[in-house]
């Protein structure tokens, strides 16, 4: 495979290392991009929601609404039908206009807290996400319609915690309940958990994604366990399936995270050696033989030698991927921003086929912090058949 690449940037003509930096989480088929922005005039921590039209990488437009200008986070998901979600306290319309950008849902008024994160948006209406206690299915479509909550399942040895993290067209809903992944069908009240996990997003054939880790590890690397092993799960012939398939990372990485799944089965995550030194992303697709494509060997063609891809968030069914880029001086001494990034699958491609320390304030928000809305002690700590095969 090969992908070109683009950085988005910021309102201030992209300038790198001015304290100005872009971080992308979603895309949809319409190659809409959203984000959020750090600028110099905001807070410590905050983040300033946009997104960025197809075609125009320097050109982001962020939400009007002063009471939403600037939050924790930014815009995470975005549907095929424009509808953004985030660490706000709306559903938000998302037009390629610098006029229409109208919430369409307020997800507080629904759901009677102010402490809502939405991480994701199907293209039925639906929202996932939580509050302070509990994990939410909900359907803005009607105004009258009251959102599902999910209590997280009992263990005696984890904080009470639950996260929604992803859900497909078909209203399946996959995220993480203490120390368990989970799986809940559309219409059912009865999870299947997958022990010692996480999982971050499901596809419409009903194939999930997310890690694995070892019981009782509590160092973490960029918010997720050290030890993560990214994994696949495929429920639609067996929706009790709790053994998941690990993915074989490029090497010399050992362990990583599957961040998204499009419908073609093609998969995005994060991966890192033994001993966390090095960093790079990776994509999976249904096809592949061997081991995932690491991007930053699979990019070093087409992008500046000065670029270090950090994250891979979100996938859609062409293949886009969007995340972040760490940006270094010419001599990969100095760090000078973290950039979002766009990278799209050459025209002749066929989809089927260490660093400076970065500051740890910039690094990329991992799923595993955005899913327990003040950064509480959310117990994530997450080996399979590695012989399955996915179907495409």
């Amino acid at each position: 495979m090969s992908y070109n690449i683009v950085a988005l940037g910021n309102r201030s003509n992209n300038a790198l290392g001015s304290g100005n930096h872009s971080y992308c989480n979603g895309i949809n088929k319409n190659g809409l991009a959203v984000g959020a922005l750090i600028e110099p005039d905001l807070p410590q921590g905050y983040y300033r929601p946009c997104f960025w039209p197809k075609g125009s990488p320097n050109d982001p437009i962020t939400l009007p609404h002063q009471s939403i200008n600037v939050t924790p986070l930014g815009l995470l998901k975005v549907s095929d039908s424009n509808d953004a979600v985030g660490y706000l306290l709306n559903v938000f319309k998302c037009k390629n206009s610098n006029s229409v950008k109208t919430p369409v849902s307020n997800l507080t008024t629904s759901l009677n807290t102010q402490n809502v994160y939405a991480a994701d948006i199907n293209n039925k209406q639906v929202v996932v996400g939580s509050t302070d206690t509990k994990a939410f299915i909900f359907n803005y479509s009607n105004q009258t319609n009251l959102p599902t909550l999910l209590s997280p399942v009992p263990d005696q040895t984890a904080a009470v915690s639950i996260a929604a993290c992803g859900v497909n067209d078909n209203g399946d809903v996959v995220g993480c309940s203490n120390n368990n992944g989970f799986f809940l069908p559309a219409k059912s009240s009865s999870m299947t958990n997958v022990p010692n996990s996480s999982l971050t997003d499901i596809n419409n054939k009903q194939v999930a994604v997310g890690y694995k880790y070892s019981h009782g590890s509590d160092e973490m690397f960029i918010g997720f366990p050290l030890k993560s092993q990214p994994i696949w799960i495929d429920f639609k012939n067996n929706e009790t399936n709790t053994t998941p398939t690990l993915v074989q990372l490029p090497s010399p990485y050992k362990y990583g995270v599957v961040t998204a799944i499009n419908n073609n089965n093609d998969m995005v995550g994060i991966c890192w050696d033994e001993y966390a030194n090095n960093l790079s992303v990776f994509v999976y697709t249904a096809k592949s033989i061997n081991n995932a494509t690491d991007l930053n060997s699979d990019l070093a063609q087409n992008k500046p030698k000065q670029w270090q891809l950090l994250s891979a968030w979100d996938i859609n069914d062409d293949g886009d991927i969007v995340g972040e880029v760490g940006t270094f001086s010419s001599d990969g001494g100095t760090f000078l921003s973290i950039t979002a990034y766009f990278a799209s699958l050459s025209p002749n491609s066929n989809p089927r086929k260490p660093r400076t320390t970065i500051p740890s304030e910039l690094l990329p928000v991992t799923p595993e912090i955005r899913a327990t809305l003040s950064r509480r002690a959310f117990r994530s700590k997450r080996l399979s058949n590695p012989n399955s095969e996915l179907k495409s």
